[in-house]
Parts: C-alpha cells; sequence; structure tokens
C-alpha cells in the first residue's frame, strides 16, 4: 500500500497521539528520555573506548577553564543543527514516500517535519520514525574512530542527547509495531492520527 493523499473509503479514526496538548504524554516521554540518560551516555562512551582504546588510558578527557566553557557552547550548537538535520531527514521520507513537499517549521525549543495532508502506510511511516536515529547515530559512531579525544567526548554528549530527543520517534515506533499492518497515519506536526478500516 502507497501514501495517499484521500483516506481510502471505509476507513476511520481509531486514535490520536497529541504531543502538544496531552500533557501527561509529554512528561512521561520526558521523564523516561532523564531516566534513560545514564544508560544512553554510557553505552555511547564505551562504543568511544572501544573503537578507539587509548582514550580511556590518555587522560586528555581532562578539561579545565576557558575549554569547558568552549566545550558548552560548541554542544549546544551541535545540538541544534543536530535537530534541524533530525527533522531534514524526517522531511526527505516524507517527500520519498509522498513525492510531495512536506512541511517544516519550528515552535519554540523544538523544530517538525509532517506530512498533513498525506495517509501513509505503517511500514513507511516505520522508516520515517527511525530514519533520523539510525543515519545520525551510524555517522556519529563513524566518526569516533578519527577524532581527537576531546572531540570523542563532544560526539558521545552530542549522540546521547540526540538520543534523548528521539523518545518520542521510539514511542511512535512501538505504538505502530503494536498496531495491525494495515493502518495509515497522518503527521500534522504536534501530533498524528491513526486510520483504520472499520
Amino acid at each position: 500500500m502507497k501514501a495517499v493523499s484521500d483516506l481510502p473509503q471505509g476507513y476511520i479514526e481509531r486514535e490520536r497521539i497529541d504531543f502538544k496538548h496531552n500533557r501527561k504524554l509529554f512528561w512521561i516521554l520526558n521523564s523516561a528520555a532523564v531516566l534513560l540518560l545514564p544508560c544512553f551516555g554510557v553505552s555511547f562512551l564505551l562504543i568511544a573506548v572501544s573503537l578507539n582504546p587509548h582514550l580511556a588510558s590518555s587522560g586528555s578527557f581532562e578539561s579545565r577553564g576557558w575549554s569547558i566553557v568552549i566545550g558548552i557552547v560548541l554542544l549546544v550548537l551541535s545540538c541544534i543543527v543536530c535537530m534541524i538535520v533530525h527533522e531534514l531527514i524526517h522531511s526527505l521520507c516524507f517527500w520519498l514516500f509522498t513525492g510531495s513537499r512536506p512541511h517544516f517549521g519550528f515552535k519554540w525549543l523544538y523544530a517538525y517535519a509532517s506530512a498533513p495532508n498525506w495517509y501513509i502506510p505503517r511500514g513507511p511511516f516505520l522508516f520515517v520514525g527511525l530514519a533520523p536515529f539510525v543515519c545520525l547515530t551510524l555517522l556519529g559512531i563513524a566518526l569516533l574512530p578519527f577524532v581527537s579525544a576531546g572531540i570523542s567526548l563532544l560526539l558521545c554528549c552530542l549522540l546521547t542527547a540526540h538520543t534523548m530527543g528521539c523518545v518520542g520517534d521510539f514511542y511512535v515506533v512501538i505504538r505502530l509495531l503494536m498496531a495491525s499492518s494495515g493502518l495509515l497515519i497522518r503527521d500534522y506536526g504536534d501530533g498524528m492520527a491513526f486510520y483504520a478500516h472499520a
């Protein structure tokens, strides 16, 4: 089944995920991200050390003075760029499956990509949901063996922050995996609606 711009006959809305107005879901996802922070951080540090073993004994992770400030500024700027690239990947995936230009925008602390005029099957939407995490994580890990210890630490922090930011995507993917294969999804930016045959 392909993405369609008109809801097929016999399909009705079954449920809706609303990230903007569902405050309970908002707090659950953010709490989950914070609780998983140590797991994500340690995992990426272990990967970094395994790909570049001298990092563990070099002692070059130690930073003082302005280098800490510069590191924090670089991390914040990198997170902003990463957020934009994340949504651009979503946008590219929407375009690949719909052939139509997706909506892309900013709201306060986050960017979003959506395809509000399209009904996308579960399989392609799973691809849309996971693509940014997979692409950016693989890129970051691929860079780890070739950069300095300081940049490795920055990359680990960035990968951790990005993975925390993907918690919403993970939630949607889990919900879709538990749903029927004939599901259609309409992503309208602040949330999405699931449609199934009546």
